[in-house]
């Protein structure tokens, strides 16, 4: 991890120095993460910040291999909030169910919450997936 990258963890960025501001109440550049995510760079050797203000976010997130040097930060555990239902039961295979899914190398996530409503048993859902491959 880069001194810039440390840095970022140990501040605040928020809307200073974010590249993307996402919030439900439309006082953000986007109103889903998935927006945000879909317009950041592809492959990118910079780091790009999004910004996640406070809120419940009801949506499935899958960030390809393409999307490099993400960082997601949000307005704290328990204020901001990732959640989705999908489940085995329903017919997604176990790493489709993930909430959150990350894929691109470099990704950091600092003060978000991230769930699955339908990760109890006998079904089985996945809040957080993180691969990378050479």
């Amino acid at each position: 991890m880069t001194e810039a990258d440390q840095e970022l963890l140990k501040s605040k960025p928020h809307g200073k120095i974010a590249d993307a501001v996402v919030a439900l109440d439309g006082s953000g550049q986007y109103r889903t993460i998935n927006e945000a995510v879909n317009a950041a760079p592809s492959h990118s050797n910079r780091r790009h910040v999004i910004y996640v203000k406070k809120g419940l976010y009801k949506e499935n997130i899958d960030m390809k291999k393409k999307m490099t040097n993400i960082m997601m930060v949000g307005d704290g555990i328990g204020q901001t909030i990732v959640t989705s239902n999908r489940n085995f039961m329903q017919g997604w295979t176990t790493f489709r169910t993930a909430t959150f899914a990350v894929s691109g190398k470099g990704f950091i996530a600092k003060d978000m919450t991230f769930l699955n409503g339908g990760s109890w048993l006998p079904r089985t859902g996945v809040k957080f997936t993180a691969g990378l491959s050479n």
